[in-house]
């Protein structure tokens, strides 16, 4: 009887472990969002783009500019204040947009989901130009001039 129930409430602990984990990997999963005002094909930038997320001030994104947001969870809501041109009426929409799970740097592309873009384009993954080049087994010596100072050593 003894045996039974320590073996019961055993089983009982790892289910219950087993479950926060999987719930903690659905909810927690943590993504960093790039929002983009750039021109995409047919779809034109905006002149200004205001940007909360959770009621704070996010950025003011002009025409081809970039900014970067911390999202915990599968779905990113954006309060965006609009300028397609200047002097024009500003126009405040609120958007909600479902996160891909297997993404961990996103690029969402505000411009193209806003005039009903397939989710391939408003939504790509970040690649790094500064990313290091993939192991080959060889050692190669790589020296990046990231300032353009070549051949002014001291």
């Amino acid at each position: 009887m003894k045996k039974t129930r320590k073996i019961l409430f055993s089983l009982g602990l790892i289910v219950i472990i087993v479950g926060i984990s999987i719930l903690c990997l659905i909810i927690g999963r943590g993504h960093t969002v790039y929002l983009d005002n750039k021109t995409i094909g047919d779809y034109k930038a905006y002149q200004y783009i205001e940007i909360s997320y959770k009621g704070e001030d996010v950025a003011i994104l002009g025409k081809e500019e970039r900014t970067v947001v911390k999202v915990i969870g599968q779905k990113c809501t954006l309060d965006l204040v609009l300028t397609e041109k200047r002097n024009s009426m500003d126009e405040e929409k609120t958007i909600t947009v479902e996160l891909p799970y297997d993404m961990n740097d996103i690029v969402l592309n505000i411009n193209s989901y806003l005039e009903g873009a397939d989710e391939d384009t408003y939504i790509t993954e970040f690649v790094s130009l500064m990313q290091p080049a993939e192991n080959t087994g060889e050692s190669e010596n790589v020296n990046i001039d990231e300032f353009n100072m070549e051949g002014l050593e001291g």
